[in-house]
């Protein structure tokens, strides 16, 4: 992931969280902004502090690197939301490459240190919170991403009014393109199975779409 699609990913995110949520009021956008402001400001403070070379400094007992490398090149490494190329330096004591950390992963530790029902006995209090903001918080970050680094087609229920908001009606070229799109209709939802496909068919390209055509971020 380069600095520009970094600056991307974030910009996207935070207009999602800002206006790709219509019906719910002013208050509750506020709030799902400041969960994905903390995120990216996370991402900044305690990954991406470090995208310089460092010595590789083995220890003479352990045979093996115990700096923290952990943030060197981590953006320059990261493909996509669950792909993080292996650290170029690090390796442990049977001379193994350290992959990740992916950011799926990341935000998986941030949403245990965002919900309040984390230790609360009983999954009730805790699925439910995580279904009113947890999967709003993942929509945002996982749709930035797949619309600025790389796709995984892993965000649904938006449409193209919903982008056309985020941006005031100016979409940038990055994020839908400017050739005609696929579109992929769905026959319904197969419990335990999931989404059933049906028929593909290209639809014009995104300022031909009407607002209410359905887009897979």
């Amino acid at each position: 992931m380069t600095e520009e699609q970094y600056r991307r990913w974030k910009n996207f995110s935070m207009r999602m969280a800002r206006r790709g949520f219509p019906q719910m009021r002013r208050p509750g956008k506020i709030k799902l902004a400041g969960f994905v402001k903390d995120f990216f400001r996370t991402l900044d403070s305690d990954y991406f502090r470090i995208n310089e070379t460092l010595p590789v400094v083995i220890d003479p007992k352990w045979k093996m690197d115990f700096a923290d490398h952990a943030s060197e090149f981590l953006r320059d490494r990261i493909v996509d939301w669950d792909h993080t190329e292996s650290h170029p330096t690090w390796r442990d004591q049977h001379g193994h490459s350290s992959n990740g950390p992916y950011i799926c992963d990341i935000v998986s530790g941030q949403m245990e240190n965002w919900n309040p029902y984390y230790w609360a006995q009983g999954d009730g209090p805790y699925n439910r919170w995580d279904e009113l903001w947890g999967d709003r918080i993942r929509c945002c970050i996982r749709a930035g991403m797949d619309m600025a680094v790389s796709p995984s087609a892993g965000v649904m229920g938006f449409t193209a009014g919903d982008l056309r908001r985020m941006y005031r009606s100016k979409v940038p070229d990055w994020v839908m393109g400017t050739e005609p799109l696929e579109v992929q209709h769905w026959k319904g939802v197969i419990p335990g199975v999931g989404l059933v496909p049906g028929k593909r068919e290209t639809n014009g390209t995104f300022d031909e779409l009407p607002d209410s055509t359905q887009i897979w971020l």
